[in-house]
């Protein structure tokens, strides 16, 4: 278990299979830093927001609402067309921080050599198959579809898989 404080930047690196549960916190207490940096750096995610803060907690969409006046925001739907915020990056408001996309750039190892086990290949060369035991299906997505290999067991995969999240469905009901 670890435990970020707001506004810290931070980085995992998991060495075995891991499931991570998050969860970000907005109380009265920060609200204000929450939404403030909120609607400047995820555009979407805070239009999203508010329009369900409306519906469901109409006393924090006032408040929200009251902000905007008074720093004079105007959210996305509020701009013309193609209007940016002035220091807003190209993509940070249009896109999730997780990337689907496994590019040389994204697989930069510098710094890692001493966390994994002597003889791991990192960066790109890690892209390649390690290991003893054939290959039997290749993971394609953050989404973890697979292509049967050579013996077909991409279904025992699938299979696997929908009982392992079965089962941690069911840990959360317990």
């Amino acid at each position: 278990v670890i435990f970020v404080p707001g506004d810290w930047w931070h980085g995992v690196l998991n060495l075995e299979d891991t499931v991570a549960v998050t969860q970000n916190y907005c109380g009265p207490d920060n609200f204000d830093l929450v939404w403030s940096k909120t609607r400047k750096e995820r555009e979407k995610v805070a239009w999203l927001w508010l329009r369900n803060m409306r519906r469901y907690a109409p006393d924090i969409y006032e408040r929200a609402i009251a902000m905007n006046k008074r720093d004079k925001f105007k959210m996305r739907h509020q701009r013309p067309a193609g209007d940016r915020l002035p220091d807003a990056s190209s993509s940070s408001s249009e896109s999730s921080s997780d990337s689907t996309s496994d590019g040389e750039a994204d697989l930069d190892p510098a710094g890692l050599q001493d966390a994994v086990a002597p003889g791991m290949k990192l960066g790109v060369d890690g892209l390649r198959h390690q290991g003893p035991h054939p290959v039997t299906g290749l993971v394609t997505s953050s989404r973890c579809s697979t292509i049967p290999g050579p013996r077909g067991r991409a279904d025992a995969s699938q299979r696997k898989r929908r009982r392992m999240d079965a089962e941690a469905l069911q840990s959360l009901t317990d």
